[in-house]
């Protein structure tokens, strides 16, 4: 069903046959290819375009590695690490993205798994052990700010250290990353109204309204612009903490995240102005090859075609039109292109997967 006649998510998906599989699994590596393409021709010598500007580099080494660009992948690594990066593994100010008020862990945990699948087990190591200086060792969770106002930590954050605990190892925080989203599982207030509260601090579940543009504590699937990537995030680490851990829990605490994606609005992919769905098919790879109780095939098919439509006739693809104040840049480009680049690799993978088994 086309997602102009459909009105939630899940009525805009079709019947998964292998003549749609295999078109599927063709066209995202072709939607991949044009995108490792834009973003490798900004890179000179190990140097990215816009460096010197702002920091729209940070998801470009592991992209690339996912996509098979492994040696310019290695060496932008190396550029971060004798440029960007202080002896301790954090991010340098001015244009490399330290910051004095938010905590750098999302660029520092996708530097540290693109480390971790390029060998440099040492730098992963050390950038891995500055993030943790922003973990909360009580309780879990990433903390949003340096000065941890109000025991803040961020839903989105926490997934990402989690996925690198289980990359590099650390039962100790992949468990406590855990137990952390099994909490905000347990905790949620208003499921069935499709809304998921995602705000954590130290008195518990934020849901006091937002005072900005965007409500970094809550996501209503019923409505259009809304950050939907928040359950895809999640779904993966959890995934993969089931994976690693065999906990069946895991992948139903995934599913249901993932859920609210399914029965939401269709605006999530319909809206010409968002794209923050993109971390959907992200949850959906890593738990179609886990989850024997529901067929994420279809939506990974959805969301080939869904990239592919949003795509560029460059290769890139840009952020959601109205987080912008001004037309996209090719450095807002650059970091969203890359984003993508790697969502687009797990759907690949996921849909191969599935391909697999059916001939």
């Amino acid at each position: 069903m086309s997602s102009t006649t459909a009105s939630a998510l899940k009525d805009a998906v079709e019947a998964v046959t292998v003549p749609r599989l295999e078109a599927a699994v063709q066209g995202i590596r072709q939607v991949s290819q044009k995108a490792a393409g834009w973003l490798t021709d900004r890179i000179e010598a190990g140097v990215p375009a816009y460096s010197d500007e702002r920091n729209s580099w940070w998801r470009v080494p592991w992209a690339l590695t996912l996509a098979g660009e492994r040696s310019i992948a290695a060496g932008v690594l190396a550029w971060a690490e004798s440029e960007a990066l202080t002896d301790e593994g954090d991010l340098k100010p001015g244009p490399y993205g330290g910051s004095d008020e938010r905590t750098p862990v999302y660029q520092l945990t996708h530097l540290a798994l693109a480390a971790h699948l390029l060998d440099r087990f040492d730098l992963s190591a050390r950038i891995y052990q500055r993030v943790l200086t922003y973990w909360n060792h009580d309780e879990g969770g990433a903390y949003t700010y340096h000065d941890r106002r109000d025991g803040q930590v961020d839903w989105l954050l926490t997934a990402q250290v989690g996925l690198v605990a289980v990359a590099l190892g650390d039962t100790a925080v992949r468990d406590q990353a855990y137990a952390w989203y099994r909490q905000m599982w347990d905790w949620q207030p208003a499921l069935d109204d499709l809304v998921l509260v995602t705000g954590r601090d130290a008195d518990g579940l934020r849901t006091a309204p937002a005072t900005g543009a965007f409500n970094l504590d809550r996501v209503d699937f019923t409505k259009p612009k809304e950050l939907y990537f928040q359950p895809g995030a999640a779904a993966a680490f959890l995934a993969e903490y089931s994976a690693q851990t065999g906990d069946r829990d895991a992948v139903a605490i995934a599913r249901g995240l993932m859920k609210l994606n399914v029965e939401g609005t269709v605006e999530q992919i319909a809206d010409p102005e968002s794209v923050h769905a993109c971390k959907f098919p992200w949850g959906a790879a890593e738990l179609s090859v886990l989850d024997g109780e529901f067929d994420w095939a279809p939506y990974l098919v959805l969301f080939a075609e869904w990239f592919a439509d949003r795509q560029e006739d460059s290769g890139a693809w840009s952020p959601s039109a109205f987080t912008l104040t001004k037309p996209a840049t090719d450095a807002d480009r650059m970091w969203k292109t890359a984003e993508h680049l790697m969502e687009v690799q797990k759907i690949s993978a996921g849909l191969s997967a599935r391909l697999a088994t059916l001939r």
